[in-house]
């Protein structure tokens, strides 16, 4: 039990700051609400917050240790493609987790009547093994897992490929997989898909819930793997702007020390809440990168960040060059000027504390920050979570 409480005292700093934040409010709705389509269009934009929190009961020695990580998701639909006679939207996903990222390809078709995921890729670097201490032993359906972080990198993948085993090449849905059928409303039951495991999905309610990107008004989608020996249950809440909220609970599940003894159980939530949908007036170059040589920007460090954050760049000039370092909102407006003044040749670190120009802490929720050097410029992501 000593590595767990290693672990469970490495997070309590992080509990401290999220505070209420795992609470989502949802209202019932009284009115009629029916989406006709999925909002996918290209350069249409998604950033989330996951979090992934994680209860472990000891039976035995009595107590709960609690856990949480908290990453952020981006997604966009970047271009247009054709696979297997199917014209896709091809989208890109990346995970920010534990200092790294985490890089997925996936392809939805939208006839008139369902929005379908035709192929995807398994997310780079974030197949298995995962190398991590052992804290605790236990399992979920046919696999076995011996430590929190395991599960939880398990766990993002599953969103993506279901319970597919790993391979390198994409892979098709075969029909394609049936995530939402139009028009939609409360009430409506379609099998989504047959193959290698059967999920049914239903409207089950109509709700208002407030997430950190706002209220919204969505269906509550619950969703029924018809799959054995795994205690796990799947909601999604879509509306009109697209998924809204994605949360999956499971356990109880019984977890063992070292030697195979079983001493309590585990139980928690995998959970996406939208941060913000964006079209924004600032590029999204987070999937390329333009400009000549004579400067760099690195990605903010930490990120997603809590209080303040360090942006990195340099610059490579013959003589003084105006330079700027500014922050913008997800509509593209200006929040904050780091830096405006002529730059030598150099790397430079500047801090951002998450305030506007006028000294108040900003909103949580994506902004940018755009570096231009002389007549050339660089806009990167960065996530603030209050």
């Amino acid at each position: 039990m000593c590595s767990l409480k290693r672990v469970w005292l490495a997070f309590v700093p992080l509990l401290s700051l999220l505070g209420g934040h795992f609470v989502t409010s949802a209202e019932p709705m009284s009115h009629d609400l029916v989406i006709e389509r999925f909002p996918a269009e290209v350069r249409s934009s998604w950033d989330y917050r996951r979090t992934f929190y994680v209860e472990i009961h000891d039976t035995v020695h009595g107590g709960v240790s609690q856990m949480v990580w908290v990453d952020s998701l981006h997604a966009v639909f970047v271009e247009m493609d054709t696979v297997r006679g199917w014209e896709c939207f091809k989208y890109h996903s990346k995970l920010f987790s534990g200092g790294d990222v985490f890089f997925n390809t996936q392809w939805y078709a939208q006839p008139e009547t369902a929005f379908l995921e035709v192929a995807y890729f398994y997310p780079t670097h974030a197949g298995p093994p995962w190398k991590s201490p052992s804290e605790v032993r236990f399992e979920f359906g046919d696999r076995s897992f011996e430590s929190i972080d395991q599960f939880r990198m398990y766990l993002y993948q599953l969103r993506i490929s279901g319970f597919s085993r790993t391979s390198p090449e994409t892979t098709f849905w075969k029909p394609p997989k049936k995530l939402f059928v139009f028009p939609m409303r409360v009430g409506m039951l379609w099998v989504s898909m047959g193959e290698p495991w059967k999920e049914e999905r239903e409207v089950a309610e109509e709700e208002k819930i407030r997430v950190p990107g706002g209220d919204f008004h969505t269906l509550r989608i619950e969703m029924r793997p018809d799959i054995s020996g795994v205690n796990l249950k799947l909601y999604e809440w879509l509306s009109e702007e697209g998924v809204i909220k994605d949360s999956a609970h499971f356990g109880p599940s019984p977890i063992s020390d070292e030697f195979g003894q079983v001493y309590g159980y585990m139980v928690g939530y995998d959970r996406y809440e939208l941060v913000g949908p964006a079209k924004t007036v600032v590029a999204d170059t987070d999937f390329e990168d333009r400009g000549p040589s004579c400067f760099s920007l690195d990605q903010n460090y930490p990120n997603p960040f809590n209080r303040s954050t360090v942006i990195r760049f340099s610059v490579s000039v013959a003589n003084p060059t105006e330079t700027s370092l500014k922050v913008y909102n997800i509509l593209g407006q200006e929040v904050r000027n780091l830096v405006h003044a002529q730059k030598l040749t150099g790397t430079y670190e500047i801090l951002w504390d998450a305030c506007d120009s006028r000294g108040n802490q900003v909103a949580s929720g994506v902004y940018f920050y755009r570096l231009k050097v002389g007549q050339y410029t660089k806009c990167r992501r960065m996530l603030f979570l209050e």
